[in-house]
């Protein structure tokens, strides 16, 4: 069975008495309300279990029989490690130098973060981009003079990445080329047909939420 939302995060904890520790929690919805809670630690650079919690969503009440069984099978742990690697290398991938030095703190090496690219996160990426080109193009159609400023508004980046980004979607063939030095471009039949696989997609899970 497969597994539901992933949560991944990186965060920086501190108590009362000032100490600090770094803290990886990863959640994975399984079935029937299920969550599987994981703590990651790092060992020779790459992420591994050193905790495992089975519980119920908030508010969810115990069903009859409680945890069973067929819910533990359904906690394949190297699957939830390989998609806990895919956060990183997603966060590696998009934020660059600053995101490697951040996930060095953590304990990870730089080769277990890059690893081997999956076809899901090619897809994912090229959806990121494509909305990242959107933005940027809707940008400059109500007359902004600095869509990439409103690019790094809207998907929480700094202007740098935000111009690194939007650059690698033109070499993508998301987005044409703009005038030497100044702001410009259209959305490409590449960027457009994402966009209609994105609506088709979004179209679907809503029909099945029905």
């Amino acid at each position: 069975m497969s597994s539901g939302k992933v949560n991944f995060r990186l965060m920086h904890k501190a108590d009362h008495s000032g100490k600090t520790w770094n803290e990886m929690p990863l959640t994975i919805e399984l079935s029937d309300g299920w969550i599987a809670s994981y703590t990651i630690d790092s060992e020779d650079g790459r992420p591994v279990v050193s905790e495992l919690r089975i519980h119920r969503k908030d508010g969810d009440q115990i069903p009859t029989g409680g945890l069973t069984t067929r819910t533990l099978r359904t906690v394949e742990i190297h699957k939830h490690i390989a998609e806990a690697r895919d956060v990183l290398r997603w966060h590696y991938e998009l934020g660059g130098k600053r995101a490697l030095e951040i996930m060095k703190r953590f304990g990870f090496t730089e080769a277990a973060i890059k690893g081997r690219p999956l076809a899901k996160n090619a897809k994912a990426r090229d959806y990121y981009y494509v909305k990242l080109a959107l933005t940027y193009v809707n940008a400059l159609e109500s007359g902004s003079q600095t869509p990439t400023v409103e690019v790094a508004k809207k998907f929480r980046l700094d202007s740098t990445r935000a111009t690194e980004l939007i650059h690698k979607a033109r070499k993508r063939g998301l987005l044409t080329p703009s005038p030497k030095g100044k702001a410009g471009g259209q959305l490409t039949d590449e960027a457009f047909a994402l966009l209609e696989q994105i609506g088709a997609e979004e179209k679907t899970k809503s029909e099945k939420k029905k």
